[in-house]
């Protein structure tokens, strides 16, 4: 018997018929490296199956022993067929496209099924045909899951731009409306970051915690609810950057002030400090939540297990979680919105500020290629004529000043986009209707109406009205000497 253990690959079915089940059950419980091919060796070299052997380990804790098993299990699928149907099909191991395609794998599973229940009927207790459909299902998955993989388990391919060396680790861009703030982020994170290195988030009033660094949530399973972790655009980052810190990462936030960001960071907050090496000076302790997440997602994926000692390393050397050095914060904010968040001194000085003039970003080369506004009855012999967006933009800010609306309120020369600015006269004079003289009347000069339209009565559709039927002349001053807005008109 000695032998047969040592020497003799057998089935449970050969087991079964020889000895009966309760032998054959203690010889699975003695070894069960005995039930699988004696080729098995040869089965693993093959990378897929390499990979599907690690999947099983990882994902599912099972031994080597039982997780070659059901390798060994995918790789009779040819025999099965050809025993069963006389079918004559390949390993899944050599041609994935059996389970990619979903239709050749539900045939298998058909007739091996089939094949299974027949036998049983017969009374034949095939056991390990019953765990070749059991490992189908469980390959099927894994080819599922390996086809659907996150970004935080794609090819990794480091990427430092020296130029970050000195740059801004955390930092907000604000200003104005149309000032540039966005297109600068932009350019920058263009020139600097990988394009799969970066997340962008848009915060906004009910936005939460569990959006922003993760929560558990409900996913159906069948006929049950099950929770799992869903980590959020700064967990996915920070754990990107922990694994691979010869690598930079931005996350970038736009309109930081429009949520309640104490309330969104939780105790992120105090990973805002830095320290001279551009590490959190003050590590947090890992709540349970996020280290549930650690140990049953990051650090089971085969794919990332040459990373997970960077991690571990560092959250053992500082005692808890920190941002790295590799991990750039960079954030938008307008101040002059409605319905914005104040944000509390203590927030604000952990980060570095980059203020944007309402002029900055104008390029005169730019915007002489633009289009032109229409406006009614507006230039000097009192014909209709077209008007450029900036010396408009310059005339209204410069009205708003001596009404003493704050700068922060005034127009920057892209509050109207590029797109809108390069399109046609009809689309880019609509746009200002709708979108500036909107933003006047309601927002910016909603306390100084009367000061700054000429208008009856102070209602927006008289406003829209009274620009096509008079264009400039629809603002009070138009003519004045300081500005004469007249004269920038062009007649057509």
């Amino acid at each position: 018997m000695r032998a047969l253990l040592d020497n003799q690959i057998m089935t449970e079915n050969d087991i079964l018929k020889c000895f009966g089940k309760e032998f054959q059950q203690s010889v699975l419980n003695f070894n069960i490296e005995h039930l699988v091919p004696e080729n098995i060796q040869k089965i693993v070299e093959n990378a897929l199956a390499q990979e599907y052997l690690d999947y099983m380990m990882v994902k599912s804790k099972m031994t080597k022993s039982s997780a070659k098993t059901y390798v060994s299990m995918i790789a009779m699928i040819p025999k099965r067929m050809e025993s069963s149907t006389h079918e004559i099909v390949d390993s899944p191991f050599d041609s994935p496209e059996l389970v990619t395609d979903g239709q050749s794998m539900t045939h298998i599973s058909s007739v091996l099924s089939n094949y299974y229940a027949d036998l049983k009927q017969n009374h034949s207790k095939l056991f390990d045909l019953n765990k070749t459909i059991s490992s189908m299902k469980k390959f099927t998955e894994f080819m599922n899951w390996k086809d659907n993989k996150e970004s935080l388990e794609e090819d990794f391919v480091p990427s430092f731009d020296t130029r970050l060396s000195l740059k801004d680790r955390q930092i907000i861009y604000f200003g104005a409306p149309g000032t540039g703030k966005s297109y600068f982020l932009n350019k920058e994170k263009e020139e600097l970051f990988a394009k799969e290195n970066i997340e962008r988030v848009t915060f906004h009033p009910n936005m939460t915690y569990g959006q922003f660094v993760g929560v558990f949530k409900p996913f159906p399973d069948g006929n049950n609810i099950t929770y799992r972790y869903t980590p959020g655009p700064l967990t996915q980052q920070l754990v990107k950057a922990l694994l691979h810190p010869d690598s930079a990462y931005l996350l970038i936030i736009e309109e930081l002030n429009r949520a309640n960001v104490a309330f969104v960071f939780g105790e992120i907050f105090q990973l805002l400090d830095r320290d001279i090496n551009f590490e959190s000076e003050y590590p947090i302790h890992i709540g349970q939540d996020i280290q549930y997440y650690f140990d049953n997602y990051v650090y089971n994926q085969p794919q990332l297990q040459s990373y997970v000692s960077n991690m571990k390393e560092k959250i053992s050397e500082k005692s808890g979680l920190v941002l790295p050095a590799n991990l750039f914060i960079w954030a938008t904010m307008n101040s002059s919105d409605q319905g914005i968040t104040p944000m509390d001194t203590a927030f604000k000085r952990r980060w570095n500020q980059q203020y944007f003039g309402v002029d900055q970003s104008y390029n005169r080369n730019d915007f002489d290629k633009y289009s032109k506004i229409k406006v009614s009855k507006s230039s000097i012999d009192g014909h209709d004529g077209l008007i450029s967006w900036n010396d408009l933009r310059q005339f209204i800010n410069s009205q708003l000043t001596l009404l003493n609306v704050p700068e922060d309120k005034l127009l920057g020369p892209y509050f109207l986009s590029k797109n809108v600015l390069s399109s046609n006269e009809n689309i880019l004079t609509k746009a200002f209707m709708n979108k500036v003289l909107m933003y006047l009347f309601d927002d910016a000069a909603r306390q100084h109406r009367s000061k700054l339209f000429e208008l009856k009565q102070m209602r927006f559709s008289e406003l829209l009205d009274s620009f096509e039927a008079k264009g400039i002349k629809v603002f009070k001053n138009f003519d004045s000497n300081d500005s004469e807005l007249t004269t920038l008109v062009q007649p057509i």
